[in-house]
């Protein structure tokens, strides 16, 4: 199989709150993963959220924030990652700067129905 070359930027966007989430397409013989490139605003928080059955691994594209993992606080910045396992609360935020991020899911994530829960009182 030949790979194929594609821009993030002809892919369409699926807004939630700030943030801007594009889904890569199919991946040949990664057949249980998903790819989304998400471009969080700079001053932006993402809701606290925990994925029932989904394995999360954040990759920091560009830019610097914070995470939350369970109860561990953490400075992010280009060129770290962080593996979350399914029913863990995480939450990620930005200051001065804004942050690109790409997040694989296994097993592959529903856009239509997915596996994520928002903490109660943290719907911004």
């Amino acid at each position: 199989m030949r790979g194929k070359k594609a821009s993030v930027r002809s892919l369409p966007v699926i807004r939630q709150q700030d943030l801007r989430l594009r889904l890569l397409p199919g991946l040949g013989g990664l057949n249980d993963i998903s790819i989304m490139h998400i471009d969080v605003p700079r001053g932006s928080r993402f809701p606290a959220v925990l994925h029932k059955k989904t394995d999360e691994l954040v990759y920091i594209v560009s830019g610097k924030g914070f995470g939350v993992v369970g109860n561990e606080k953490m400075k992010l910045k280009a060129g770290d990652f962080i593996h979350i396992p399914a029913r863990r609360w995480h939450q990620f935020t930005t200051t001065d700067s804004r942050m690109k991020v790409l997040a694989l899911f296994s097993p592959k994530m529903n856009m239509q129905k997915p596996d994520a829960c928002l903490k109660k009182g943290d719907n911004q």
